[in-house]
C-alpha cells in the first residue's frame, strides 16, 4: 500500500499475504466428506505499471517574486517558462489525455473570465487524512504519486516557492490548484 501526502512524501507497506482460494463443493446428505484438491483462482499475469516520468531538472523561479509580478509579467512567464515544462511533464505522464495542453488544462475554460485565479475548475480534493481522501488516493494512486512527486514540486520551483510542508502548513501544494471538497463526500473521480 502506498500512502501519499500533499508534500509528495510516500510510505510503502507490504501487503498482507493472500492465501489461495479453496473451493469445496457442499451437497446436503452426500455422504462422508471427500478430499478435494484446492482450486486456486488465477487473476492472470500481472500488468506492469508504466514508470512515472522523471522530475524536470534545472527549474528556477521568476527573477521577481510571483506576488510582485504584474498580470502581464505572470502571463508571459507562464507562457514562456511554465507551459513548456508542464506540457512536457504532463504529456510524458499520459500522452493521449494531455495531447493538447493549454491554459485551460489547469485554469479552466473560463480562465480569462476569472483572471486565471486558482483554484478554479480542477477536481476538488477531500481533506488529507480523511476516509474520503484515503479512498480517493487508493483509487487514483498513480495520479496522486505523479502529482505529489512531480507536478507539485515542479510548480513550486517554477513559481519560486517552497513545496508544501505538512508540519507548518506552509508552501505550494495540492490546494493551491484544487479546491477543498465538502466534508463527507467520497471523492470526485479524477480524470487527470
Amino acid at each position: 500500500m502506498l500512502a501519499l501526502g500533499c508534500s509528495g512524501s510516500t510510505r510503502t507497506a507490504d501487503p498482507a499475504p493472500v492465501a489461495p482460494v479453496v473451493t469445496t463443493p457442499v451437497e446436503p446428505d452426500a455422504g462422508p466428506p471427500v478430499a478435494v484438491e484446492p482450486t486456486v483462482v488465477d487473476a492472470g499475469p500481472a500488468v506492469a505499471e508504466v514508470p512515472l516520468p522523471p522530475m524536470p531538472t534545472g527549474l528556477t523561479g521568476p527573477t521577481r517574486p510571483w506576488s510582485r509580478m504584474t498580470d502581464r509579467e505572470k502571463g508571459r512567464y507562464m507562457d514562456q517558462t511554465v507551459m513548456p515544462v508542464m506540457t512536457a511533464l504532463l504529456q510524458a505522464y499520459d500522452p493521449a489525455h494531455f495531447s493538447n495542453v493549454t491554459c485551460a488544462t489547469c485554469h479552466g475554460a473560463n480562465a480569462r473570465a476569472v483572471h486565471f485565479h486558482m483554484p478554479n475548475t480542477l477536481a476538488p480534493l477531500p481533506a488529507f487524512g480523511t476516509p474520503a481522501s484515503q479512498a480517493l488516493m487508493a483509487r487514483e494512486r498513480r495520479m496522486f504519486e505523479f502529482m505529489g512527486t512531480r507536478v507539485v514540486p515542479a510548480m513550486a520551483q517554477l513559481l519560486g516557492q517552497q513545496p508544501y510542508n505538512p508540519q507548518t502548513h506552509q508552501g505550494f501544494g495540492c490546494f493551491n490548484c484544487h479546491a477543498h471538497e465538502a466534508a463527507g463526500d467520497a471523492g470526485a473521480p479524477m480524470t487527470h
